[in-house]
């Protein structure tokens, strides 16, 4: 009996611990402004953003805002480079709704039909 309780123990605190990290992880990712944009914001941030990474400087900071809703970021294409025969940039952004705020740096390449993240 005392075996299976040294076995149970650790074995629940895994499956405790496992469920609070996961529940964390969503609460997280509820939280990201990203969550709280609507469909006018996303399609104002991508126009901007694909128009950024297509021809924006190195360095130059490019800003959306959608005056409706408060919603508003920003992305800061850095150099270029190439995997795999795509044309690939890092960049910078930042995005603000529904009073959350967010900045994260990512690499992406142009893939078919726009601009993939893709792993380092």
């Amino acid at each position: 009996m005392r075996r299976v309780a040294r076995i149970a123990l650790p074995a629940t605190v895994l499956v405790v611990a496992t469920a609070s990290a996961l529940a964390a992880n969503r609460a997280f990712w509820l939280e990201l402004p990203t969550t709280y944009m609507t469909e006018q914001d996303r399609k104002i941030a991508i126009e901007k953003i694909n128009g950024a990474l297509d021809g924006g400087n190195d360095g130059e900071t490019y800003r959306w805002e959608n005056p409706a809703t408060g919603a508003s970021g920003t992305v800061t294409p850095k150099a270029s480079f190439a995997r795999d025969g795509a044309r690939c940039r890092s960049a910078d952004f930042a995005t603000t709704a529904g009073g959350r705020k967010n900045a994260s740096t990512w690499k992406l390449c142009k893939l078919g039909d726009g601009w993939k993240i893709v792993d380092d």
